[in-house]
């Protein structure tokens, strides 16, 4: 098993040749996923009274959370060695840092729509299930495509250009205008509650 340096933590290549190539085997997928759907039901068990969270009950849930992402690190630095241990670690880092304008976007959201405090873990949690599983299927179908249709990469990159544009060109009085239409849109198609 190969030491971990410290520059294989904090950037684990500069180029493709310098990443791990893993051959991850059934077994270890089936694992994850087992692994994935059990925390879940975990945290759905543990929350199912809906009530209010405490600072040091949300504490102690964040320090659990980061313990299993580390356990997980243990897992893949015996199962793949030092290498993949540091390119999980930076990878897992990196998303740790970024998640942190997340949690500003889901309090501007919750205070928004006026989310009682004691709901909040449970349209979190389905929001954040649902934008995994849709991310998942786009993964999966996009990987798919690209690989079979390079040019897919192009209409990829227009629909990035158009967003961005749309998004830099976003007026400050559509704001509420645009999210009443939505959600009157969504209404059509889902069951959509004005109180809690």
């Amino acid at each position: 098993m190969a030491a971990v340096s410290p520059t294989a933590v904090l950037a684990a290549g500069s180029s493709r040749e310098n990443f791990v190539d893993l051959d991850v085997g059934a077994q270890w997928w089936i694992g994850l996923a087992v692994a994935v759907v059990a925390l879940l039901a975990v945290d759905l068990y543990r929350h199912r009274d809906n009530n209010e969270p405490t600072a040091r009950g949300a504490a102690l849930e964040s320090a659990g959370w980061v313990a299993c992402g580390l356990a997980f690190g243990i897992v893949v630095l015996v199962g793949f060695g030092g290498d993949a241990f540091g390119e999980y670690i930076s990878g897992y880092l990196i998303e740790k840092s970024l998640s942190v304008d997340n949690v500003f976007v889901w309090s501007i959201l919750f205070s928004t729509m006026a989310v009682p405090l004691r709901y909040q873990h449970r349209v979190l949690f389905w929001g954040i299930f649902g934008a995994l599983t849709l991310r998942l299927v786009f993964i999966v179908i996009g990987s798919a495509l690209i690989e079979r249709f390079s040019i897919v990469l192009v209409g990829f990159g227009v629909f990035l250009v158009v967003t961005g544009l749309r998004v830099i060109r976003h007026r400050e009085d559509e704001g509420e205008n645009s999210s009443a239409v939505g959600l009157g849109l969504l209404g059509r198609v889902i069951p959509v509650s004005d109180e809690y």
